[in-house]
């Protein structure tokens, strides 16, 4: 059963709302829709010893977005956020319940930011493309929250065991 969860993103903290089945069952087959270009790269790779690299996700994710309608791909994304509220520095929390909320909640947050919380949204609503990746031995890493610690930088040279 899904609850709903808090996550920070830079400084915008966003909670998560599952949405009801049936509207994410036809999100799901848009989302599956656009990562099919990943078939030709599963196919040709060992599944037993990758994971999944949300970077290329991402890239792959934005041509593919390219080629929908500007209408096509605001209602996909209002649409998978759509009830989710979010907080942002300086502003009131807000739900997302169109577009224009969306944008005004958002406004100045950065395409990364949105993009980061799309990923999560449709991981936290247990999209197939993230469960079938999980049954099949693929890993789908944390969307990285900016609030929370870098690793530290390793120094280059040799290391020697002492």
């Amino acid at each position: 059963m899904l609850t709903p969860v808090t996550k920070t993103f830079g400084k915008v903290q966003v909670t998560f709302i599952p949405l009801p089945l049936l509207e994410a069952s036809a999100i799901d087959a848009r989302v599956a829709a656009l990562v099919l270009p990943l078939v030709e790269l599963l196919e040709t790779t060992d599944l037993s010893k990758m994971d999944i690299n949300l970077k290329a996700l991402g890239t792959i994710m934005s041509r593919t977005l390219a080629g929908l309608s500007t209408q096509a791909q605001t209602d996909l994304i209002v649409d998978s956020l759509r009830g989710c509220t979010v907080t942002a520095p300086g502003k009131a929390p807000a739900e997302i319940t169109d577009a224009d909320s969306l944008n005004k909640i958002l406004e100045g947050a950065g395409l990364d930011v949105l993009y980061q919380i799309l990923f999560e949204a449709w991981r936290f609503n247990k999209l197939s493309p993230f469960v079938l990746a999980a049954r099949i031995g693929l890993k789908t890493p944390p969307i990285p929250s900016f609030t929370e610690p870098q690793a530290e930088a390793k120094t280059p040279g040799l290391k020697l065991a002492r």
